[in-house]
């Protein structure tokens, strides 16, 4: 993964400022072509993705504009063979552009290439050509920002300020550094794989939670022994597999708990729940276009609930209570009918201890929005929650536009919780700092730290009562459950690394497990 970050960084900043001078005060405009890629793995969605970023961002107002994409599309589909400057200044004729700017990567090994060139449409000839060799991040960036530099001041005329895009050292967890409010943590363990998802539930009957985790398409399951992590047993998914969310409790009462997955692979939905008797796994349901979650219902107690995803699109119709009968799903009463909740992103309980029921809802945006039982919002806190790099893509209506589709990224885990034994629910939500230029393209985000907090409810917002220390880089999901079988409750978290994140979304870096002690039954 290192290899396609460093490759990625130096096309985005030598490329998006790679512009030629629009000459005089009328608007020129540029074509980009695709790169073409040449590695040992399917990278274009890369190649879309650098295409989409140079067409968003080579605008400058009134000198330069970016030819429309499907535009330059049509006339690559007339060229037979790969395409050459020959072609290019072919296709940027087709299109009356003034610039085109064509390029190539190479990938091989531990070796990252990029060449690249801009040329003058009208006068045939290239204006610039730029040439990055690398094996790994500390020798490419400042060639690059050097290389950056010189092409805005010889030949933009655009003085710009440097750009910082080194990746800060990584971030340990800093326990207490902000005093009585931070939780310590009990464990800290290192996983072999980019873990997005936990939860703790007794999987093979014998009377001991075991702690369960996912990465993009495997479940794995641990023993909690004092205080190290030992690894028992998984299930790999196919090749397709794209796992978005995990869930472990024991609703049909038979003194196992059952794995609930969400598996949101390609354009539909292909989830399954399955059972683990300490050898040998079952399927209870499997290849359902649900998404599942399982939540802590005030009244129902532990209840399953789903929402549908249709094909090639994001969340349908309504979020219901769910059974599993006879390999089947069987569909309840709507859990709730605000119409900005799906099944991922609410929690129910009691948060101002009258015995009420409130629901808090995340907003893709980060807000965080308290709905009564009526559906009114009794409070909305803009304080930026959340924040994940799982999505769903919304290509039901057509991609001629944007070849990913409209993109929703999924909503990190909602719980409540009474932390301090108040009487008053606490909802427990994860904030994820995202890095300045940390969205590449429109799939792929990189963030700085995380954390885990407890919120209460106050006339003025939200205030956090209790929190984790700082997280680098993302916490991806948490979960409260008896971990450790002492018959207490802990937080569950997981991290990930934006530095081992595949841009594919194909996990194949490492992640880490934390678990914190709180006190409470």
């Amino acid at each position: 993964m290192k290899k396609t970050t460093t490759f990625l960084w130096s096309m985005i900043i030598t490329l998006i400022i790679c512009v030629p001078l629009a000459r005089g005060e009328d608007l020129k405009k540029v074509a980009v072509l695709p790169f073409t890629i040449n590695a040992d793995r399917d990278l274009t969605f890369l190649r879309d993705g650098i295409m989409d970023m140079l067409i968003s961002r080579l605008a400058w107002k009134d000198k330069v504009a970016a030819v429309e994409k499907g535009l330059v599309s049509k006339e690559i589909e007339k060229i037979d063979g790969p395409i050459d400057k020959s072609s290019a200044l072919k296709i940027g004729k087709a299109v009356n552009a003034d610039y085109v700017v064509l390029g190539s990567l190479t990938v091989f090994g531990e070796s990252v290439s990029m060449d690249a060139s801009i040329m003058d449409v009208t006068e045939g000839k290239e204006l610039i050509t730029a040439f990055n060799q690398s094996k790994g991040m500390d020798q490419v960036i400042p060639a690059v920002n050097q290389f950056a530099l010189d092409i805005n001041s010889k030949i933009l005329g655009r003085r710009l300020v440097p750009p910082q895009y080194v990746l800060e050292p990584e971030q340990r967890a800093v326990v207490g550094e902000t005093g009585p409010e931070s939780l310590e943590p009990i464990l800290k363990a290192r996983v072999p794989f980019e873990a997005i998802g936990i939860d703790a539930g007794d999987v093979d009957g014998d009377g001991e939670n075991e702690i369960v985790a996912i990465d993009y398409r495997t479940v794995y399951i641990y023993k909690l022994k004092g205080d190290k992590l030992v690894p028992v047993n998984k299930k790999e998914g196919p090749n397709w597999a794209y796992y978005a969310s995990l869930d472990v409790a024991d609703l049909n009462g038979n003194g196992r708990a059952e794995i609930y997955v969400s598996n949101v692979a390609g354009e539909s939905a292909s989830s399954f729940a399955m059972e683990w008797d300490g050898r040998d796994f079952r399927d209870l349901v499997s290849g359902k276009r649900w998404l599942f979650r399982v939540i802590d219902h005030p009244i129902r107690g532990k209840s399953l609930i789903g929402q549908r995803r249709q094909t090639a699109g994001v969340f349908l119709d309504k979020v219901y209570f769910l059974t599993i009968e006879d390999g089947d799903i069987k569909e309840g009463e709507e859990v709730l009918s605000f119409r900005e909740a799906n099944v991922f992103n609410f929690a129910i309980g009691d948060v101002e201890g009258k015995g009420g029921l409130e629901s808090a809802v995340l907003r893709e945006s980060g807000d965080l929005l308290l709905v009564n039982s009526a559906g009114n919002i009794d409070l909305e806190d803009g304080g930026g929650y959340g924040g994940s790099y799982r999505y769903l893509a919304d290509t039901s209506q057509g991609k001629a536009q944007n070849a990913e589709g409209e993109l929703t990224f999924l909503s990190p885990r909602v719980l409540m919780y009474d932390i301090n034994s108040d009487g008053k629910k606490e909802v427990v939500v994860c904030r994820n700092d995202m890095k300045a230029g940390g969205r590449l393209f429109r799939r792929v985000r990189i963030f700085n730290y995380g954390r885990v907090l407890f919120l209460e409810n106050t006339l003025e917002g939200m205030e956090v009562k209790k929190q984790t220390g700082r997280l680098a880089r993302c916490v991806t999901d948490y979960q409260i459950k008896d971990a450790d079988n002492d018959g207490r409750a802990e937080l569950l978290v997981t991290v990930t690394d934006p530095k081992t994140i595949t841009l594919g979304g194909e996990g194949k870096g490492r992640g880490r497990i934390f678990v914190y002690k709180l006190g409470q039954p």
